[in-house]
């Protein structure tokens, strides 16, 4: 199979889809252990009426396009994307960075302000560009609707009223810092413009897609190879140590993480353009 992927990838394919049967949870994990992530359940897929489970692989750009690819953080907890995305960002500005384990952590308290179906929290994009700034990079925010974001992922009043005084306290910090914000979408020409002035971008993308749950996920996308988008996905297949086995890095073809970007029912967009500030 590892070969059978590399010709593909050598051949110019990008994606590769496959089909389990639902209780065959062998075959499922060998599938995960290669990079393949489940998108979602296909109702009888089989001739007997049997349900299938839809895995895909992104398969990496060519080594051409990763020669000046970023440094790689897993995310080592399932609530973590956002801060391992701001640790790729912060890497890239400086290859010298070298974060303790508890960065991760410490991160993570500065910008959560979402809880998730699980019950811990995750962050949205107004307390990721605050904590951004707040660590010497410049940061500009799109979302496609103003907030509050994510409140219909608790069912609690007292959760939701928590999210709601969070985020407007994360917003008031960003105007204070004068954080630049667009409420548009990031389209084609905003991110490619961005990846030519050599900037970066942490972007929000449907977690079906990326980490095969429900909950929103961030990934940092640091150019562009033609149409295709390079990025890192934090969410790594790990090993026994809770080591990432690999980065995962893929190209994405404009037209896939278009659909990758647009959230619930009413098409969320959010992404943070990152450019390096000064040393503090």
């Amino acid at each position: 199979m590892r070969h059978t992927l590399s010709a593909l990838g050598a051949g110019g394919v990008k994606r590769v889809e496959l089909m389990v049967r639902t209780g065959n949870a062998a075959g499922a994990q060998l599938y995960r252990s290669l990079g393949f992530r489940r998108v979602r359940r296909v109702p009888g897929y089989y001739e007997d009426g049997g349900d299938a489970l839809r895995f895909e692989k992104l398969l990496a750009p060519a080594p051409a396009a990763l020669e000046a690819a970023p440094p790689y953080f897993h995310q080592t907890t399932e609530f973590t994307c956002g801060p391992a995305c701001i640790m790729m960002a912060l890497a890239w500005a400086d290859r010298s960075f070298k974060p303790a384990p508890a960065f991760e952590f410490q991160l993570w308290r500065d910008a959560t302000t979402i809880f998730l179906s699980s019950g811990t929290g995750g962050c949205e994009v107004y307390g990721l560009a605050v904590a951004l700034k707040r660590r010497g990079l410049e940061p500009e925010i799109y979302a496609s609707r103003a907030g509050p974001y994510f409140l219909e992922t608790v069912n609690s009043a007292e959760k939701r009223r928590v999210m709601e005084v969070t985020q407007a306290e994360f917003r008031r910090e960003a105007d204070t810092l004068a954080i630049p914000t667009h409420l548009t979408a990031a389209g084609e020409s905003v991110l490619m413009r961005a990846f030519e002035q050599e900037k970066v971008a942490i972007v929000l993308v449907s977690g079906y897609q990326m980490a095969g749950r429900g909950e929103p996920h961030w990934v940092f996308a640091f150019g562009r190879d033609g149409r295709h988008i390079l990025l890192h996905d934090p969410a790594a297949n790990r090993d026994e140590h809770g080591k990432a086995i690999a980065p995962e890095t893929y190209a994405v073809p404009w037209a896939a993480f278009e659909r990758m970007t647009r959230l619930g029912r009413d098409r969320l967009s959010a992404a943070i353009l990152i450019r390096k500030g000064r040393a503090r």
